[in-house]
């Protein structure tokens, strides 16, 4: 026999909830991942688990025998996290990119709660447009990077971790329409937009061009006070 814990975890869960999609919930996986792993343990143990049954998920004649013995592993399982775990505080100096709309924010929140929770641990916080933090990011150059943004390749991890709500945000000297304004219509007003570099504008550019979006004149600034005064 050959088969891994997180099968074994994977029909203890199916089992106690009698469904793959809420073993899936309580795993944080997919159903499908739920699904491939007692399959591949059935494989193993030569036999089926569980059936499917109009009332959820039922066990076979095996899967009665397993189940006690698997939640005999969980608990050991758990008693190794717990007893045996190596000491997980951090230490060091961690380089972390941040965008101006982040340092201006919350950046200081940040680094107090950090030296609460971890004060053998130093930020050297890197303020610069998104794609220059990604480009740092890609160089080694910098740990980790908070900026907008929900995929960046297969090599990086994305965690959210907050959102930010998205405005036109105009002069009543421009006299602009008490209307919602048409795609084409801001080409008759001056922009203040951030540059190439920012890393928000790699998502909005093919959505704009998308919906018809068409600018004159367009003052680019990376400032943030700028654009908000």
């Amino acid at each position: 026999m050959n088969f891994t814990f997180k099968q074994l975890e994977a029909f203890l869960f199916s089992a106690k909830l009698q469904s793959f999609s809420a073993a899936a919930v309580k795993l944080h996986t997919t159903q499908s991942a739920i699904s491939k792993r007692l399959a591949e343990l059935e494989d193993s143990l030569g036999g089926p688990l569980l059936h499917r049954t109009s009332h959820g998920l039922e066990l076979a004649h095996s899967g009665r025998e397993l189940l006690p013995l698997a939640e005999e592993a969980l608990r050991l399982w758990q008693r190794i996290e717990h007893d045996i775990s190596l000491d997980k505080t951090l230490r060091g100096t961690f380089r972390v990119g941040v965008t101006e709309l982040i340092a201006m924010t919350w950046l200081t929140r940040l680094i107090q709660l950090l030296q609460k929770l971890h004060p053998e641990v130093t930020l050297e916080p890197v303020v610069d447009a998104g794609l220059t933090l990604f480009e740092r990011l890609e160089a080694n150059k910098l740990d980790l990077s908070i900026m907008p943004g929900t995929f960046w390749g297969q090599a990086f991890e994305s965690i959210k971790v907050g959102q930010v709500d998205q405005a036109w945000i105009a002069s009543p000297r421009l006299s602009i329409p008490q209307r919602a304004l048409k795609p084409h219509e801001f080409a008759d007003y001056p922009v203040i937009e951030q540059p190439a570099g920012a890393s928000k504008n790699r998502f909005y550019e093919a959505w704009r061009a998308e919906h018809g979006f068409r600018f004159g004149k367009v003052l680019l600034t990376n400032s943030t006070t700028v654009r908000a005064n």
